[in-house]
């Protein structure tokens, strides 16, 4: 699969991550997308992180806000993980983007020892997030 990015990856690397939320989408009472948007901020500005095909979207964007949601069949939340272990309060030291077969990752790197994977699944149309580690910073 050819990857393509659209927008300017951010100049967030050697900088300190302040704060960081998941948008998640659900159906009823099951996750169907743990991570459809994901939300950094660096600098006191704020990034977001999306999916779709075989493209990943990086953007500034504001602050994220709750989502206002009108019906319980499907609806979207937003998870604050800025006290996650190794994120938040650390440094990014790298980013790498790929892909493979049908998913396209972006894996962001602290100088704690954690990675956050970030696996958008384009055939099912969601994304995860694997929180590793002892990954080398």
């Amino acid at each position: 699969m050819e990857l393509y990015i659209n927008g300017d990856v951010p100049d967030i690397v050697d900088k300190l991550c302040e704060q960081f939320y998941l948008e998640q989408i659900h159906d009823s009472q099951t996750t169907n997308d743990p991570a459809n948007v994901a939300y950094f901020r660096f600098g006191s500005k704020w990034f977001k992180l999306y999916f779709d095909s075989n493209t990943i979207f990086w953007r500034m964007c504001t602050e994220p806000t709750e989502p206002v949601n009108s019906d319980f069949s499907s609806y979207s939340s937003l998870a604050n993980f800025s006290e996650i272990k190794g994120v938040c309060r650390h440094i990014l030291t790298h980013i790498e983007h790929s892909a493979h077969n049908d998913t396209v990752i972006v894996s962001l790197a602290f100088d704690s020892g954690v990675a956050l994977k970030f696996e958008y699944f384009s055939l099912d149309d969601y994304t995860k997030v694997t929180y590793i580690q002892g990954v080398k910073a």
